[in-house]
């Protein structure tokens, strides 16, 4: 067996690994490649991170060093994200040091603690040739069932060293080893991968209400950020209770969060730490509660409160979900833990709550809470549990919180298994709610808003068949404009309509809703992991709409809209789109403004928490690179001027242009892009998607490829923009494979996509306006708003086809030589 071994540690361990290095050569010859020192400084971020993913084995030395370690930290997210891909063999070793006990040496691993194999060292002096032993087994140097070596000779003595050269890569460097905090190891044949792993030891909860957790003192401003949860009877909140104990029915709790030092009685399933990073003095976080079903009764006055982070790190409660807050704690609990007031109703069961965490309004990370109901509280374990679902960062640095968008609203997505749909709400000025849609509600309303863009686009409701574009003339036909907008309205604002009251919390609180959605703003829309639509926000219409009248000669068209059109002047400075138009409280007539699409800064950020960072601003220095790889066929006979105006509005960028599959492979591994436009067919084959570039059908782009192929942009995080024309049968739910290959697996920024299939006179116009606007750094939300108008001004409703899979305040940003 030929292997390979990543090892990260913290520089202060360096005596304790070297032990361990040089131990380990007992079992084969093993050879050491250091690359940290260039990856500190900087010049080796791509080369690290390809070294970890290419090895077979990860060990990390688990300490309070490591803990500590920025640089260790980031190689075990990219570890762990290599090794939940299951196309990989792929193994990830925690080597717990002394000082350090499991559930702490988890935290590094959160929020997946239950995948690497731990190996714990609680003597060095003592233990340290049984740990090597099963470390060599875990890594495949040693089968389990041979006798550990002995460092006195005998039986089981330290084998002969091996003769010849060690194993090497050729094209991997040769650099020092000395005092370096990580490692490659190339491993010679040998040794076999074990056939039983060691089995996970409990983790052993304290009986008391506190932990003394870690103690990272020796760090001056460093904190513990672990975010814990738990429940309290309402007449000691002081007290949380066991996660070992059901609730009883009828009674009043306490729900509680407190971020900080890891505590005995959190419910957290698995333990995780706030994901942010050197937070801005007194940055803010909203935390809001959601009850999921019929077990809990929430106070609707007392389901938001407030943290802030102080600039030594610690988090502390900046306003309390009560108001006024009556509760007689120790002193200073109040300032450290969030009280949420909750009563259990008379049903039995398990039941659930969420709690979403929120900065600038945006979804930071989302928990399921399932709490045991029972008639009387009574022992049952894990009763109380809190699972991590959503995160949208593995880590949020103090630039990007200042560089994030305050949102207008945040929606989250998810599926149940009987197919029903949750929502929830969390909008400005702390308004919050949720609200559910039964099977076939969200899927209805789908198809009809897809079907009224297909027929605008083909004139046919299903999917594209070879039918010509109703657009091709590019004449300035406004009642053609006017007809298709008609029915796009009547249908997006009858699934507004649908979801209005539910949205809003009621039907009194809808006006409040939509007076603050009236003026253009960012929305962030998110599916949690394993939803299964991409609701056509762009097409939700919230002016009142008379939708039951059979003709559209019932209608007219915003008169405000129609004077700027035929003026020529932007719509998107036109009062419609700033202030909202006068006539949206009119039935009969139909205002563009009236479309999110048209009016808000929508994104649909992917679920990253197995990448390091959510980026807000995409970086370059010298020029933009771009890398453009296009289908080459005679059928794309807008082509070659395309590329031309592209080339013209990016004139000082650098390009890489490839119309051979091949050859935008090769392009695409090799640069570092900042921008990556894909112009090309696409489609569908045996369920799986493709897209199609250069000039053979047979050989396709499927989402595999990125991974297969090493592609990986850490560098410069690029937009991927997938402009497919006349895709056939290529759904936006089956394009998300690309979208999450291209985010996770590449760590692009983000992915522009389309709801339904596109033709090249709309492909090239809506490409090259985006971008125009992107490059000046108008962020990506607003810049594919910007460009809906555009094409709108052009007399065609269908900019509201393109969806930006991306945080909506994503910027390019130039930096100067001295940044």
């Amino acid at each position: 067996m030929k292997g390979r071994i990543f090892i990260s540690y913290s520089p202060e361990d360096g005596e304790i690994v070297q032990t361990i290095q040089k131990r380990l050569e007992r079992f084969g010859r093993i050879r050491w490649d250091s690359t940290a020192e260039l990856f500190r400084i900087g010049a080796m971020a791509a080369e690290a991170e390809k070294y970890i993913r290419r090895a077979n084995y990860f060990l990390v030395v688990a300490s309070k060093a490591a803990l500590r370690s920025e640089f260790v930290r980031r190689d075990v997210r990219i570890a762990l994200d290599e090794s939940r891909n299951p196309n990989n063999d792929y193994k990830v070793v925690a080597v717990v040091l002394p000082g350090m006990e499991r559930s702490q040496a988890e935290i590094l691993f959160s929020p997946f603690p239950g995948e690497p194999v731990y190996i714990s060292v609680a003597n060095t002096s003592s233990d340290l040739d049984e740990a090597i032993f099963q470390i060599a087994v875990a890594i495949g140097l040693q089968q389990p069932e041979e006798a550990a070596p002995s460092p006195s000779g005998g039986e089981g003595a330290e084998p002969e060293e091996k003769e010849g050269p060690p194993v090497k890569d050729e094209a991997e460097p040769e650099e020092e080893t000395t005092g370096n905090s990580r490692g490659f190891f190339p491993v010679e044949e040998g040794g076999g991968k074990p056939s039983v792993i060691y089995p996970e030891a409990p983790v052993q909860r304290e009986e008391t209400t506190s932990s003394k957790g870690l103690d990272l003192s020796d760090e001056e401003t460093t904190s513990s950020r672990i975010v814990n949860t738990g429940f309290a009877d309402a007449s000691e909140a002081d007290a949380p209770l066991s996660p070992d104990q059901t609730l009883a029915a009828s009674h009043d709790y306490f729900f509680w969060l407190e971020v900080g030092e890891l505590m005995a009685r959190s419910i957290e399933t698995h333990p995780s730490e706030l994901p942010v990073e050197k937070l801005p003095e007194e940055a803010g976080l909203d935390v809001a509660l959601y009850s999921r079903d019929e077990g809990f009764e929430l106070d609707d006055k007392a389901d938001v409160g407030k943290l802030k982070i102080r600039k030594d790190g610690k988090v502390e409660v900046a306003r309390q979900p009560m108001q006024p807050f009556k509760l007689e704690l120790p002193d200073g609990l109040a300032k450290k833990r969030l009280f949420f007031p909750l009563k259990t109703k008379g049903l039995t069961g398990e039941f659930g709550l969420s709690c979403n965490i929120y900065c600038q309004g945006i979804l930071v990370q989302s928990r399921e809470i399932s709490a045991v109901i029972q008639p009387a509280a009574r022992p049952v374990e894990k009763a109380l549990r809190s699972e991590l679902e959503y995160s949208l960062t593995a880590t949020l640095t103090a630039e990007q919180l200042n560089r994030y968008r305050e949102h207008k609203l945040s929606v989250l997505l998810s599926e149940s298994d009987d197919d029903t749909h949750g929502f929830q709400f969390f909008g400005s000025g702390q308004f919050k709610n949720t609200a559910s849609f039964g099977e076939g509600e969200v899927e209805d309303s789908l198809k009809q808003i897809r079907g009224a863009l297909r027929k605008a686009a083909w004139g046919a409701e299903e999917l594209y068949d070879g039918q010509p574009y109703r657009y091709q003339d590019g004449a300035k036909d406004l009642d053609r404009l006017a007809t298709d907008l008609y029915r796009l309205a009547k249908r997006g604002a009858r699934f507004y309509q649908h979801i209005r009251n539910r949205l809003a919390g009621g039907r009194r609180n809808a006006s409040g809703l939509e007076k603050m959605m009236l003026s253009p703003g960012y929305v962030q829309f998110v599916l949690q992991k394993g939803a299964r639509n991409v609701l056509p926000l762009a097409a939700l219409y919230d002016h009142k709409l008379d939708t039951g009248v059979p003709s559209s000669e019932a209608y007219s068209l915003c008169d405000t809209f129609v004077k700027t059109l035929k003026e020529n002047k932007p719509l998107a400075k036109s009062p419609c789109f700033t202030k909202g138009c006068e006539h949206r409280d009119d039935k009969y007539v139909v205002c563009p403004s009236g479309f999110w699409g048209f009016r808000h800064y929508l994104g649909f950020p992917h679920s990253i928490s197995h990448t390091p960072f959510a980026p807000a601003e995409i970086f370059y220095r010298d020029k933009l690179e771009v890398a453009m790889a296009a289908w080459a066929g005679d059928d794309f006979k807008m082509r070659e001027e395309h590329k031309k105006h592209l080339q013209s509005t990016l004139k000082k960028a650098g390009w890489y242009y490839a119309e051979d599959r091949d050859q935008a492979i090769q392009e695409l591994k090799e640069h570092q892009p900042h921008l990556v436009y894909l112009y090309c067919h696409g489609g569908v084959s045996d369920t799986v998607p493709y897209l199609l570039v250069g000039d053979n059908e047979s050989r396709v782009l499927t989402s595999d490829f990125i991974g297969m192929e090493d592609i990986l942009w850490d560098e410069s995080t690029p937009l991927v923009f997938i402009n497919g024309c006349h895709t056939t049968a290529l759904e936006p739910e089956q394009a998300l494979e690309f979208v999450s290959a291209f985010v996770e697996n590449a760590l692009a920024a983000g992915v522009i996509g389309t709801e339904i299939t596109i033709f090249e006179p709309l492909a090239t116009s809506f490409a090259e306006t985006f971008l125009s606007y992107f490059i000046k750094g108008v962020p990506a939300g607003k810049a594919i708003r910007d460009a809906r108008l555009d094409i709108l001004q052009q007399y065609n409703p269908l900019g509201l086809v393109y969806i930006p899979y991306v945080i909506s305040g994503l910027q390019l940003v130039k930096k100067g030589a001295g940044e």
